[in-house]
């Protein structure tokens, strides 16, 4: 009548090739940074349980929030640089959600300057 024990196909909601990407990528971080495991680590959410912090786009809140971000990753925050921007970030609505780009004025199409840490 309502079949409420009907067998179902598994749900599969990646295809082949972006479950081999996430596992590999998954499986390089387990092994880049082994302790504690990543099993055993609590997915950050921007929610205010993770991230209880008065965003007022200051350096103060910047602060805060790399504080969190370190620990998680189990970096010193005091080894960070952290360089602000006068200009907000540029908007792109691409219909499901919203990407946020850093303006960086040579190089209009950046999303975002990175530096690496030079031994």
């Amino acid at each position: 009548m309502f079949r409420f024990f009907k067998s179902r196909a598994p749900f599969e909601p990646l295809d082949q090739e972006s479950r081999n990407y996430l596992e590999h990528n998954m499986w390089w971080l387990s092994h880049e940074y082994p302790q504690p495991p990543v099993n055993d680590r609590e997915v950050l959410t921007p929610t205010e349980k993770h991230f209880p912090v008065n965003w007022d786009f200051s350096a103060n809140s910047g602060k805060q929030t790399l504080a969190i971000i370190a620990k998680q990753m189990l970096i010193n925050p005091d080894k960070i640089k952290l360089t602000y921007f006068s200009k907000p970030p540029k908007e792109i609505n691409v219909g499901s959600s919203v990407i946020f780009l850093e303006n960086d004025p040579t190089t209009p199409e950046a999303a975002g300057i990175y530096y690496e840490k030079k031994w």
